[in-house]
């Protein structure tokens, strides 16, 4: 597609490993038409279960910096985490590797051996699994990420999960670490998972 060549920026595929879901977001520097856009669903409709489209009109090192829209098919692709079934947007960050999150899940799991009375701290939480994943086995968890979409779908998942001991609050880590103090919360473990390139 000539068209589609002259203004594609990149393109994203998240792929659930245990679930066969795939989802897929084309960047791009400027709109399609909407007969160009049905014409990539057509072409791509066999292989996965969701398109979205993202016009980003300025040059910024932030991926989604611009406006996201759905073309067809479902607008969340599902992943299996263990026992847990998440949802995942096409904004919001997952662990790419399935196999791997579970066995780094398991480590951070052992290494802060709950007892069932803890309190957690998950800062940069994103979509709250790490915090979902540690739930049943403390007494309350406390996520924080800065970004608002990634809090809200936490929020979602821990009430699809049945989830009642996660509290996410949207913020920089710095600040609500300090409001937490000031309300009195006392963590007896912390998992720091902040973002980094590459």
């Amino acid at each position: 597609q000539p068209a589609l060549q002259r203004v594609l920026h990149q393109v994203q595929v998240q792929v659930g490993q245990r679930t066969g879901d795939v989802l897929v977001t084309v960047f791009v520097r400027a709109a399609l038409s909407e007969a160009l856009q049905r014409q990539l669903w057509e072409s791509l409709h066999d292989l996965i279960t969701g398109l979205f489209l993202h016009v980003k009109t300025r040059e910024t090192p932030a991926l989604f910096d611009g406006t996201t829209s759905h073309i067809a098919g479902t607008q969340v692709m599902h992943e299996r985490v263990g026992p847990s079934l998440f949802q995942i947007e096409p904004q919001a960050f997952f662990q790419v590797n399935t196999v791997q999150m579970e066995r780094l899940y398991a480590l951070v799991q052992a290494a802060a051996a709950l007892q069932g009375h803890e309190v957690v701290l998950d800062l940069y939480s994103g979509g709250g699994t790490i915090a979902l994943s540690l739930a049943p086995y403390c007494k309350t968890v406390y996520g924080v990420e800065v970004h608002r979409q990634a809090t809200l779908l936490a929020i979602q998942q821990a009430a699809a999960l049945g989830v009642r001991n996660c509290q996410f609050r949207t913020g920089k880590v710095e600040r609500l670490v300090q409001r937490y103090l000031a309300e009195g919360v006392r963590a007896d473990v912390a998992v720091l998972d902040p973002p980094r390139s590459g």
